[in-house]
């Protein structure tokens, strides 16, 4: 199985490793992360799909963190399986996701 990391994925977990009391060994595990782990680089396509997600979920009245829809517009854009343990990527229609 070949995982993929987006950059909106990074950002976060940059986020969550300055907020932490070991900042800098987390963000050591992160980029050693990166290292194995290629770009699902984001693009006009990406753009475009994030532009259809998010109108379709304000539509159904389900909205979902704004880093979110550009996680799953990557992963739509790419045809790839998102993995995650957020629940709330289940409203964003023809998205493959796995929650762990």
């Amino acid at each position: 199985m070949e995982v993929f990391l987006s950059l909106t994925v990074i950002g976060e977990l940059l986020f969550g490793a300055e907020k932490s009391r070991d900042s800098e060994a987390n963000r050591d595990r992160i980029y050693r992360l990166i290292e194995v782990c290629p770009l699902a680089p984001h693009d006009l396509e990406t753009a475009a799909r994030y532009g259809v997600v998010k109108a379709l979920l304000q539509g159904k009245g389900r909205p979902i963190p704004e880093n979110d829809i550009w996680i799953a517009a990557c992963a739509l854009r790419h045809g790839l399986t998102l993995v995650t343990g957020d629940g709330h990527f289940e409203y964003v229609d023809g998205l493959q996701f796995e929650a762990w």
